[in-house]
Formats: structure tokens, C-alpha cells, sequence
């Protein structure tokens, strides 16, 4: 890629020889750092060869828990934990063991939800779609023969005449 194009130093009014010169000179600055595309690629491997990693992530502590943080992360959007309450989900990921040798998720959250019963959110609702406020509701509609007075509300007056 040239830096100026003939044209241009031209309408600059340069000679023909100057502008040999600065056309002879541009292209040798830019050749210098250049790299022929045939050899590019053996450039690259052994670039690469020689490479040799700063940090073994396979021992890193950082990366180590960086790693356990997305697992434990991408775990809790599981199906698994949908029974789980959502403030409680990161405490019953660190209640489960994932060695080799260990039960099934399943299981292992039916021995945490009879201990901490809490954490999760209950599979059956007795009262569900009905709210509940207090005690029992007791009564009935208003009867339109009885008389709305003091008396007959607080049980005054006559014993006969409510």
C-alpha cells in the first residue's frame, strides 16, 4: 500500500525524479515491516512453538474459582433447583457433594429437604387460591326482616323482641 499516489505529488508540482524518489522510499519503509504471505504462516507456528504460558490454569486458584462460581452459577438455573427457593439456592448447592462416588441430585435433595424443609417451596398448598386473614368466617347475608337498631345488635330490650 502506497503512502502517496503519483497523481497527487504531481498536482503538488513535483518532478518526475522527486517523485521516483519519495515513491523508491516509501515503498522500502513499508517493505521493512512487512512479512511475505507465504511465509506468514510459518511465522505464526513458530510463534506459537515458542510460546510457552505464563500461568497453568489447571492449578490456578483464580481461575479455579472462577470456574466453580459459572458451574455453581449455570447449576442453579438447573431444573434441579427449581424446587428451591431462590435465596436459599446457593446454600443447598454448597449442601450437595459432586465427588465421583456421589448420589444423584435428585436424591440428594430429598435427605436436604426433610432437614431443612425450609429452603424449599412447599409442593402442596392446602388453602391455595383461597386468602386466609385470620379465623373462620362465620355469619350470613343480612335478612331484611330483622331491625338494625342498637338494641338488637348489642341484644337489648326485650328478650322476645329481636
Amino acid at each position: 500500500m502506497a503512502l502517496f499516489k503519483r497523481k497527487d505529488l504531481e498536482g503538488k508540482g513535483l518532478t518526475a525524479d522527486q517523485i521516483d524518489y519519495i515513491m523508491t522510499e516509501s515503498g522500502r519503509a513499508l517493505a521493512a515491516d512487512y512479512i511475505p504471505r507465504a511465509s506468514l504462516q510459518d511465522e505464526v507456528d513458530k510463534a506459537l512453538k515458542d510460546h510457552k504460558p505464563d500461568i497453568d490454569l489447571s492449578t490456578n486458584e483464580e481461575y479455579l474459582k472462577v470456574v466453580g462460581e459459572r458451574d455453581m452459577l449455570r447449576a442453579l438455573g438447573s431444573e434441579d433447583y427449581a424446587g428451591v427457593k431462590p435465596k436459599f439456592r446457593e446454600a443447598v448447592y454448597k449442601l450437595i457433594d459432586r465427588g465421583e462416588k456421589a448420589e444423584p441430585i435428585k436424591d440428594q435433595m430429598a435427605k436436604i429437604a426433610k432437614n431443612y424443609e425450609e429452603y424449599f417451596i412447599p409442593e402442596e398448598d392446602p388453602g391455595k387460591g383461597a386468602p386466609r386473614f385470620g379465623a373462620d368466617v362465620s355469619g350470613g347475608m343480612p335478612k331484611g326482616t330483622q331491625k338494625s337498631t342498637f338494641e338488637s345488635v348489642w341484644g337489648f330490650g326485650k328478650k322476645g323482641d329481636n
